[in-house]
C-alpha cells in the first residue's frame, strides 16, 4: 500500500508550455492514482489531526480499520501520514476533509428528504420596521440536515449599538461573542450576541468608535443573571478589554463538556450541541467579516444559533455531572473563570502558573 511518510510525485509541479497532450493526460492519471491510494489508506469513517513534535507539525490519521462484514467500525487506529510542511500531503488531507463533509451533507440532505415530518428550509425574510428603529427579525431558518425533528422557529432580534432600554434577561442568558480575529489585545468586539433561552435570541452590533452599550453592561454584570458561554474563557476577556465588564456568574458549557463527556475528544460547540440538544448547527460564517457596517442574514442567523441552544445544552450537561458526582467541580471551574481571563490578558495565556516548572 502506498505510504505517504516518503516524498510523493509532485504533481503540482506545472506542465510546460509546450507539453503535449499525451503529457498532460499522463500527469492528471499520476494524480488521479495517487489520489485514489490516499482514499483507500484513510478510510472516510476518520478523520486528520496535527500534532507538534519538536517544533515540526505531523499529519496522523485517527480512525477506525475496516470491518470484514462492513456492519460496524473496526478497531480504533493511528496512522503516521507525513508533514505538514508537504504540499502535496496537506492538499490531500484538505481533499479528504473536503469530500467527507460533502459526503455527510449529500447523506444528510437525503435522510431529511425521505422524512416527511421534517420541515423545509426556507429563506430569511425581513419583517417590515418603523423609521428609526434600529432592531430588524430574523425569523430563524431550520437546517434540512438537522437531526431534530419538528424544532420550533426561533425569532432573532438584530440590534445597532446596544439591546432596547428595558431588556430582562430572566435568571440565566446565553452569551456569545464575534470579534475580527482571536487575539483580545489586536481585534475588536463586532456583536455580541444573547438569548434568555425562550426561543429567541438579541444581536447586538458594537460599532468602532461607537457609544457605550449600557443596557448591555448591566445585563452582564447582573450577579443576580447566571451568564452561559460555550468557552467562556476567550469571551470574558474580550468583554472585559472591551466594554470593562467582567461577567459573572459565569456557566462554560465546553468546559462541563470536558468534565462529563470523557468518553470523547469532542468537545465543539457544534459537537456538544448535536449530542446534547439533537440539533446541527452551520458554522459557514464563522470565518466572516464581523466589523462590517451591515451584516448579512447568514450572518446574523449564525451569531444567533451560537446562543439558542446553550440552555438545553446546560441542562442535559447539568444532569450528566450530577450523575457522575462532578457538579461541584465543575462549579469551582466556573467560579475561576474570570481569573483565568485575567491571566490570559495579563501575559499568562498559556503558563499553568499551578505547575512545578
Amino acid at each position: 500500500m502506498y505510504r505517504f511518510c516518503e516524498e510523493p510525485y509532485n504533481t503540482s509541479r506545472p506542465i510546460k508550455a509546450h507539453a503535449n497532450p499525451v503529457q498532460i493526460a499522463f500527469a492528471d492519471l499520476i494524480a488521479k492514482a495517487f489520489d485514489a491510494d490516499f482514499d483507500a489508506a484513510y478510510p472516510e469513517n476518520g478523520r486528520f489531526a496535527k500534532s507538534d513534535r519538536r517544533g515540526q507539525e505531523y499529519w496522523y490519521y485517527l480512525g477506525y480499520e475496516r470491518d470484514p462484514d462492513g456492519a460496524k467500525k473496526g478497531k480504533e487506529t493511528q496512522k503516521y501520514v507525513g508533514p505538514v510542511s508537504d504540499h502535496e500531503i496537506t492538499r490531500r488531507v484538505e481533499r479528504f476533509q473536503n469530500i467527507r463533509v460533502s459526503y455527510r451533507e449529500r447523506r444528510e440532505i437525503a435522510s431529511s428528504r425521505s422524512n416527511p415530518s421534517k420541515q423545509r428550509c426556507r429563506a430569511p425574510t425581513l419583517s417590515p420596521t418603523s423609521q428609526g428603529d434600529t432592531r430588524q427579525k430574523f425569523p430563524h431558518r431550520q437546517d434540512p440536515r438537522t437531526r431534530s425533528k419538528n424544532m420550533p422557529s426561533h425569532t432573532i432580534r438584530l440590534h445597532r449599538g446596544d439591546l432596547p432600554a428595558g431588556y430582562d434577561p430572566g435568571a440565566a442568558i446565553a452569551v456569545d461573542t464575534e470579534t475580527l480575529g482571536l487575539n483580545p489585545h489586536r481585534d475588536r468586539l463586532c456583536v455580541v450576541q444573547v438569548s434568555k433561552g425562550d426561543g429567541s435570541a438579541d444581536v447586538v452590533q458594537i460599532f468602532r468608535g461607537g457609544a457605550v452599550p449600557e443596557v448591555l453592561k448591566s445585563v452582564l454584570a447582573d450577579a443576580g443573571v447566571q451568564k452561559i458561554f460555550h468557552y467562556a474563557r476567550f469571551d470574558l476577556a474580550v468583554l472585559y478589554r472591551a466594554l470593562g465588564v467582567m461577567p459573572a456568574p459565569v456557566y462554560c458549557t465546553k468546559i462541563a463538556s470536558k468534565l462529563a463527556r470523557t468518553y470523547t475528544d469532542r468537545h465543539g460547540l457544534k459537537d456538544v450541541v448535536r449530542e446534547c440538544v439533537g440539533v446541527d448547527l452551520s458554522k459557514a460564517q464563522q470565518s466572516s467579516d464581523w466589523g462590517a457596517d451591515t451584516l448579512t442574514p447568514a450572518q446574523v442567523e449564525y451569531a444567533a444559533s451560537d446562543v439558542l441552544h446553550l440552555h438545553a445544552a446546560r441542562d442535559r450537561l447539568n444532569r450528566m455531572l450530577a450523575r457522575e458526582d462532578r457538579a461541584d467541580l465543575a462549579e469551582a471551574c466556573f467560579a475561576f473563570l474570570p481569573t483565568r481571563a485575567r491571566l490570559d490578558l495579563d501575559g499568562w495565556p498559556e503558563v499553568d502558573i499551578f505547575a512545578h516548572t
